[in-house]
C-alpha cells in the first residue's frame, strides 16, 4: 500500500457523524446557538455547567462555566470539516463522539453520582433528537436500581408501597423513575413482605 493510500485510509477512519464541543459563555459569540442552528443539523446542549469542581484543586475550586454540546450530522464529517464550522464559536477543538447516549447522559452527570447532578429540564435539543429516549437507563442499570431500592427499603424497615414512594421521591429522586416504572413489581413485593411478616407473627403465637 502506498503512503498516499495509507493517509487516505487514516483520514477516512477519522470521519464520523457525531461530534462534541465545549462552549464557554465568556468566549462564545452571543448568538452561538443561532450559528449552530444555521448549519441545519440535529444538536443538543447541556445545562450550563457552573457547579463542576476541578478534580486537581485542593480547595474545591469550581471549573469555568461551560456547556457541553453534541452535533449530529446527516453524513460523516472529518475533523477539519467540523473544525472549520466550529471555529467561529471560539471553543476548544471538537471531539469525536463514540456514544451519543453516553454524551447526553454526561450532560447531567447521571453515571457519576459524585459530581453535581444537573436538571433534565435544562437540556435543550434542536432537530430530530429524542432526549428522553437517550436518557433511558440500560436494562443492566435498571436491575441494579431495583436491587438498590429493595436494599434501601429493607434498611429503612419500609413495608408499605406509599412509604416507599414518599421515601424514594424525597431522598433518592434519581431512582424514582425506575420505582414508578416498576410500580406493579414493587407493590407485589411489599404485599408479599407483609404477608410473610404476618404469617411469621402468627406462627410465633
Amino acid at each position: 500500500m502506498t503512503k498516499i493510500a495509507k493517509r487516505n485510509k487514516n483520514a477516512s477512519a477519522t470521519r464520523t457523524r457525531n461530534w462534541a464541543l465545549i462552549v464557554y459563555p465568556d468566549s462564545a459569540p452571543a448568538n452561538w446557538k443561532e450559528i449552530i442552528n444555521s448549519w441545519h443539523i440535529a444538536w443538543a446542549h447541556s445545562p450550563l455547567h457552573d457547579k463542576d469542581i476541578n478534580p486537581t484543586s485542593e480547595s474545591e475550586e469550581e471549573k469555568k462555566a461551560h456547556w457541553h454540546v453534541v452535533l449530529l450530522f446527516d453524513s460523516v464529517k472529518s475533523f477539519d470539516q467540523v473544525r472549520e464550522l466550529t471555529s467561529v464559536l471560539n471553543c476548544p477543538i471538537p471531539q469525536q463522539v463514540n456514544s451519543v447516549v453516553g454524551a447526553v447522559r454526561y450532560f447531567l452527570h447521571l453515571d457519576d453520582p459524585n459530581k453535581y447532578q444537573y436538571s433534565r429540564d435544562e437540556i435543550c435539543s434542536y432537530g430530530n433528537i429524542d432526549i428522553d429516549e437517550l436518557l433511558k437507563p440500560s436494562q443492566t442499570l435498571i436491575k441494579a436500581q431495583i436491587k438498590q431500592i429493595k436494599k434501601l427499603c429493607f434498611e429503612q424497615n419500609i413495608d408499605e408501597f406509599c412509604d416507599a414512594d414518599d421515601f424514594i421521591d424525597s431522598e433518592y429522586p434519581e431512582l424514582f423513575d425506575t420505582f414508578m416504572t416498576h410500580s406493579y413489581y414493587f407493590s407485589t413485593y411489599f404485599k408479599s413482605r407483609l404477608f410473610k411478616r404476618l404469617r411469621q407473627e402468627s406462627e410465633q403465637k
